[in-house]
């Protein structure tokens, strides 16, 4: 999983069996990771890090609304979330693209 910290909106643990919503393997627990949803509010936020052995870390968070596309004969909303982060030179770049009335991201 290659989550981003700056990109966690809230961190759920739930104790005891958790079968009935998340599956037969949540007997004794889970621990819930909730991102930040895209909105059409601008949004940039940044973190910059230095560590022993000349460690460096830069991230950036940044949400924006775009213009309305089109798909299946109706117009949608659409936000970008886009969070980029690089470690010691290696960059990881992640784009979300997800419509607003669905919350499942887009191929």
């Amino acid at each position: 999983m290659n989550l981003i910290f700056n990109d966690i909106e809230r961190i759920e643990v739930l104790k005891g069996p958790q079968g009935t919503l998340f599956g037969r393997n949540a007997t004794g627990g889970l621990i819930q990771i909730i991102t930040r949803k895209p909105s059409h509010i601008t949004i940039v936020d940044g973190e910059v890090g230095y560590a022993n052995y000349d460690a460096y870390s830069a991230k950036a968070y940044g949400t924006t609304g775009l213009f309305y596309f089109l798909s299946k004969a109706a117009f949608e909303p659409l936000a970008v979330r886009s969070t980029t982060a690089a470690l010691n030179g290696a960059i990881h770049d992640e784009a979300i693209m997800r419509s607003m009335r669905r919350p499942a991201p887009m191929p």
